[in-house]
């Protein structure tokens, strides 16, 4: 019941879905293995499987668990009315949730292993492949120990066995024991696979920069001569490798112990007498996690729109919609939660308390107004207040209103969530392309795919036939204005005497000059050892790679590579991403030099008609 109410939408790798009315993604050339994949990248491996497409059917299996929830809460509600219904009858629907749930786990691990059976994998490649088979198993273990303690308490509420409430949990003790240890070698296997995604990363921003890659990462080619730097491995690698891992997995079994346990165990020794605490007490993990699920959907509703702030238009609104109804599943879910533990352990208190007054009161019945009575008015007339406050408030409606209501809009909002988590991975596989692999963009580009790697598709465009490309003949001098904005200097321009007077500007890596154009160095090497790497405001906000060296005319806006530049020139609709006015020209601009007031353009190229 919990975990079909809690079910989030499945990763992007799990199912990679199309649509028909998505634009088609550019085809992948196969290539070499880069370090990525050696280390555990997301290339698979040659003749593995690939998940199947999720179909209709997929959809409605995932969502039958929250039907079947509001179908228990609807028999449980009709049989604590006092209307004659079998307790197997009532707890039909929870069996056949746990079923489906086991099902759906079991073929993933299954699919799984398949892959992992059928492919030559090693390192963190093997190690997200096991995880990518564990972490069902858990899932299935977990079903199986709910379902067999949902039949022993069937059993009771029949009077058929008379067990405590910790004797009826043996089986869902069991399970957690053993997913417990199953969650800690995922957390085992998570961290090599982080590990390798961090090395990784290191990589790309070594070959980004021109560094050795062979030796210590992220260091110039000048510093392997001077001292040995080990690299991660060989740090992550020493003597506390064992203890670390040890860690890891402790961890991993202690939060999924606790956070599945806690509660049963807490809720059992109240009922079989162990402890003496107030049922809002007894509840305190539950307001916890609940106070942290409101707390999680607050923040999404809050900060979706400024995270999602830099990304193109289309992936925004797919990303600001799919975070939103996140964020509203996650709040019927903890609302509704609240609502009925608030009001359940309101009617269990009260219940406690009228059971303690009965007692108390019937334990004075030898008093000498009872004895004097000699009828039974009297006693009738000390219990009747018992009840005015107990068992008549809340009613099991106010109970489990609330939570037929969050099963009947889960059944509601599932499908939806689980239709644009789809969507929006589709959309990004086609607009955002990864402009951090340089060696992608090389093996693309060799390959003869006409696609432009290093910038979202939505501002290159496609390839416009109708003009070609001419270089320029004759240097430009600009004026810069603001720090991307830019004017022509003509020789005979007026504003040449004011800019005479004007201070010389200071040439320095912090200024946003500085990523104009690599002059100064007359040796990559030399550049790439002296030159520090560029900060995220020097770096072209179309590729996001190189230094931003280009301006646009006739509108005059920079901040872009000259590279990205050209090919917005030559894609349509050739329009500037800022301010969409048209391109006419690129020019690519050297850095300013001191005392010069001006910025000099040593090359570019204009857009011209074809002639036909």
């Amino acid at each position: 019941m919990e975990e079909a109410a809690t079910e989030l939408p499945p990763e992007p790798t799990a199912e990679p879905a199309a649509e028909p009315t998505e634009a088609a993604a550019p085809p992948t050339p196969e290539a070499a293995a880069t370090p990525e994949e050696e280390a555990g990248g997301p290339a698979p491996a040659p003749g593995s499987q690939q998940p199947p497409a999720p179909t209709h059917a997929d959809a409605a299996v995932a969502v039958a668990p929250h039907a079947l929830g509001c179908v228990f809460f609807g028999l449980l509600l009709h049989r604590l009315n006092e209307k004659e219904l079998a307790w197997p009858v009532v707890f039909a629907p929870l069996f056949a949730a746990d079923a489906i749930t086991f099902g759906r786990r079991l073929l993933d691990a299954r699919q799984a292993s398949v892959t992992l059976a059928s492919s030559d994998a090693t390192g963190a490649a093997l190690a997200a492949k096991t995880l990518d088979k564990l972490r069902p198993t858990c899932a299935a273990v977990d079903a199986v120990g709910a379902c067999a303690a949902k039949a022993l308490i069937v059993l009771l509420l029949c009077e058929e066995v008379d067990w405590t409430v910790a004797t009826i949990l043996i089986p869902f003790w069991a399970a957690t024991v053993v997913s417990a240890l199953l969650r800690g070698r995922c957390f085992v296997l998570r961290r090599d696979v982080d590990r390798a995604a961090r090395q990784a990363e290191l990589g790309r921003r070594a070959r980004r920069h021109g560094h050795n890659l062979h030796g210590p990462v992220g260091m110039p080619p000048a510093a392997d001569a001077q001292a040995h730097v080990p690299t991660l491995d060989e740090v992550l690698d020493g003597p506390c490798e064992a203890w670390a891992r040890a860690c890891a997995f402790t961890q991993g079994a202690f939060l999924h112990g606790v956070g599945r346990a806690l509660q049963p165990a807490l809720v059992a020794a109240k009922l079989d007498g162990a402890l003496e605490a107030r049922w809002g007490l007894i509840f305190a993990p539950a307001w916890a996690l609940l106070a942290a699920l409101a707390g999680v959907a607050a923040t999404l509703c809050n900060c979706a729109p400024v995270l999602s702030a830099g990304m193109p238009p289309r992936v925004r609104r797919r990303a600001v919609r799919l975070v939103s109804l996140c964020a509203t599943q996650l709040l019927v879910l903890s609302g509704c939660t609240f609502l009925c533990l608030l009001r359940l352990s309101k009617r269990l208190d009260a219940d406690e308390a009228a059971a303690r007054r009965f007692h108390d009161r019937w334990d004075r019945r030898d008093c000498d107004a009872l004895i004097s009575s000699s009828n039974v008015t009297t006693y009738e007339s000390l219990c009747a207040p018992l009840s005015k406050d107990g068992p008549r408030s809340p009613t099991p409606l106010d109970i489990l209103g609330p939570l037929i209501l969050m099963y009947a809009l889960l059944f509601i909002l599932h499908p939806i969530v689980l239709r644009d988590s789809r969507r929006f991975q589709r959309v990004v596989q086609i607009v955002v392309v990864d402009a951090d692999d340089l060696e992608a963009q090389r093996r693309a580009r060799g390959a003869g795919f006409d696609v432009f790697l290093g910038a979202p598709a939505s501002l290159v465009g496609v390839q416009d036939n109708s003009v070609i490309i001419e270089a320029l003949e004759n240097p430009t001098r600009l004026l810069k204005t603001s720090s991307t904005l830019y004017e022509r200097m003509e020789a005979d321009s007026p504003k040449q005497t004011q800019i005479a007077h004007c201070a010389p500007a200071p040439a320095a890596w912090d200024d946003d000059d500085c990523s104009m154009g690599s002059s100064r160095f007359g040796d990559d090497d030399l550049e790439i050892a002296e030159a520090p790497a560029p900060s995220p405001s020097h770096l072209c906000y179309v590729c996001c790679v190189s230094r931003k060296n280009a301006v646009i005319m006739e509108c005059g806006h920079g901040g872009i590579c000259f590279e990205c530049g050209k090919s917005l020139a030559s894609r349509h609709p050739r329009n500037c991403p800022i301010c969409r006015a048209p391109i006419s020209a690129v020019l690519r601009v050297e850095r300013r030099e001191p005392g010069s007031p001006h910025v000099f353009s040593p090359e570019g190229v204009v857009v011209q008609p074809r002639r036909s």
